[in-house]
């Protein structure tokens, strides 16, 4: 089965390596569409490592602004031109997998096609580092383990999606996919290593410009104009801890319905779960 992820990236240098190397392990292909890097990111493509899997490479010219309108469309189009079996949108900070341990994002997918299903939900998962920094090309899973379950109201991560269905991502901001929708009965894993460390925390957002057009539309809300001291990371007793980085089971039981950087202050379910802990074992 053929299976393409689809990439845009724009100075990804410290996440792009581990991303490509998870979906060569995973038997996925990849387009990489090039959104105006000035900082090498994309001369990792021409290592044999990572050209071996790369079926396309695109140009999206930046003009200084974050216009994901701009980038949807141009997925897909890249999309439209490779014509794969199933394609996925991803974002280079993004490692997508199934909740079935030990088994392949190709397999799984292979699995869902089989049963008739037509896309794929992913819940997210917000890994965050407290104890240690994010390592750029790693060996492997990124050893993060702190994290939360990002899951609002309605949330959707469908970033799977077979082709041929008439299925798109247009007219939205890639979180859904519209026509002859036929969701497979599981959801997948979407690990978000947002942040690098702390500093990277501070700056992320600091200086983006969002299009005036996708503010008015209420995207990107919870990332323009926000406090930088929000963006310190919470104390580990407000997250979840996978028991070892590789676990891909991860536990969602106490979803989030904002991003930590907008969570009120005082005790959450997940406080209180530590804390009964250590008071009762």
């Amino acid at each position: 089965m053929d299976i393409v992820a689809v990439l845009c990236v724009r100075n990804e240098l410290g996440y792009l390596a581990n991303c490509l190397s998870h979906l060569s392990r995973n038997g996925i292909k990849y387009a990489v569409i090039d959104h105006g890097s000035t900082d090498g990111s994309l001369d990792l493509l021409a290592q044999p490592r990572f050209a071996k899997d790369l079926v396309g490479r695109w140009n999206l010219p930046y003009n200084g602004l974050f216009e994901l309108a701009r980038q949807i469309d141009k997925k897909e189009q890249c999309i439209s031109e490779l014509k794969p079996d199933w394609a996925i949108h991803q974002d280079a900070d993004e490692v997508l997998h199934s909740r079935v341990e030990g088994e392949s994002l190709c397999d799984a997918i292979a699995r869902v096609d089989k049963s008739g299903a037509n896309a794929i939900n992913f819940d997210e998962f917000v890994f965050l580092p407290v104890d240690q920094p994010y390592r750029p090309d790693c060996d492997g899973w990124q050893p993060l383990r702190w994290y939360y379950y990002y899951h609002p109201p309605k949330h959707k991560l469908i970033r799977a999606r077979k082709e041929g269905c008439g299925l798109t991502m247009e007219r939205g901001t890639g979180h859904t996919l519209y026509g002859d929708l036929h969701l497979a009965g599981e959801e997948f894993a979407l690990r978000h290593y947002l942040f690098r460390d702390q500093q990277h925390a501070y700056s992320k957002y600091a200086n983006r410009r969002f299009s005036a057009a996708e503010m008015k539309q209420a995207w990107h809300l919870d990332r323009h104009a926000q406090w930088r001291k929000r963006f310190k990371f919470p104390d580990p007793s407000l997250l979840q801890v996978a028991e070892h980085a590789s676990k891909q089971a991860l536990d969602r039981t106490y979803p989030k319905v904002e991003h930590y950087w907008r969570w009120s202050a005082g005790l959450d379910s997940i406080r209180l779960r530590h804390l009964l802990r250590i008071l009762f074992g």
